[in-house]
């Protein structure tokens, strides 16, 4: 009997236009999930990060899922996330709920066919860390840069070098394209609004204090 290939999944975490508190909670968000997809039914991996105001902080980042059960979790966590926490770099600022927002980006509808591969330098490498018997054995890890932008990405969620390359290349796109974005003379006003909604929006979680504990509904 042959297993079916479990499916991998996007989720992008993002500030939008908040201030540095949100890009703290982008990195606790990012913690949470690869805390909770360490098991047999899913595995989280980061895949790029774009670093924040402040050291330990990200503006946004990228975290594939991988599993029978990734579809589920993506969905569960695609949304706005909320922070309640007193500014650990403003001490004095009355605000204390920080919002983020979570969007879950379908490979399939992503290509990388307008990406010259002559552009992008590939490295292989053995895969390491947890994950017991679904961690790679072989070579087939994959460190993918784009050379004319810099941008970076590492695979190793997939079982074979030809499937993480694939999906490198296809990470790549997205960054490139997220920097289109932001050159275009749009892209503020439209970021603007996109936070603005994601404040106003019911969050689909609330993490609470410093420590990050989920509030239960």
């Amino acid at each position: 009997m042959v297993m079916a290939k479990p499916k991998t999944y996007l989720l992008q975490i993002s500030s939008g236009r908040g201030p540095v508190e949100c890009q703290l909670a982008v990195r606790k968000v990012v913690e949470e999930i690869l805390r909770r997809t360490r098991n047999a039914e899913i595995s989280g991996e980061i895949v790029s990060t774009q670093d924040g105001k402040k050291r330990g902080t990200y503006l946004s980042a990228l975290v594939a899922i991988t599993g029978p059960k990734a579809l589920e979790f993506c969905r569960a966590w695609t949304g706005s996330i909320k922070w309640v926490n007193k500014s650990p770099f403003r001490p004095v600022h009355k605000r204390a709920n920080w919002f983020v927002g979570v969007e879950l980006i379908s490979l399939t509808n992503q290509t990388s066919s307008d990406m010259r591969q002559a552009d992008v330098h590939f490295e292989t490498f053995g895969a390491s860390g947890p994950g017991g018997q679904h961690t790679n054995k072989t070579d087939s890890a994959v460190r993918a840069k784009h050379i004319p932008s810099g941008h970076v990405v590492v695979v190793k969620s997939q079982r074979s070098q030809h499937a993480n390359k694939k999906l490198a290349l296809t990470l790549l796109k997205n960054e490139i394209e997220k920097d289109n974005q932001t050159n275009a003379k749009t892209d503020a006003r439209a970021q603007w609004a996109k936070h603005e909604k994601l404040e106003r929006g019911n969050p689909i979680k609330t993490f609470i204090g410093f420590g990050f504990k989920e509030k239960k509904k």
